[in-house]
């Protein structure tokens, strides 16, 4: 249920996914938080450490070439920096 929470906020901090827990509890009536409504801020980042969370949270996406079907995390990928370009050195004696 956690991670499904997570999937779906995204992975906010401890007392921020507490809060939305907590939440769906008590305002919007969902039963299926009565368990999770109470939890401490370090338990929610114990259950995130287990094996089992990070399953949830894994996809599987298929990939060209070797390793396709291997699971990937959700993480964004950024293009490398360009190098700064540089003037070409003159020969001395030139304007």
């Amino acid at each position: 249920m956690l991670a499904e929470v997570d999937e779906a906020v995204g992975q906010l901090s401890g007392p921020a996914t507490k809060r939305i827990l907590w939440r769906m509890c008590h305002v919007f009536g969902d039963k299926r938080f009565e368990r999770l409504a109470g939890i401490s801020n370090g338990h929610i980042y114990n259950l995130r450490a287990r094996r089992a969370y990070r399953g949830a949270r894994t996809t599987f996406r298929g990939r060209s070439g070797s390793g396709a079907g291997q699971p990937r995390r959700n993480t964004e990928v950024t293009a490398p920096k360009e190098a700064p370009r540089t003037r070409r050195a003159r020969p001395s004696g030139s304007r």
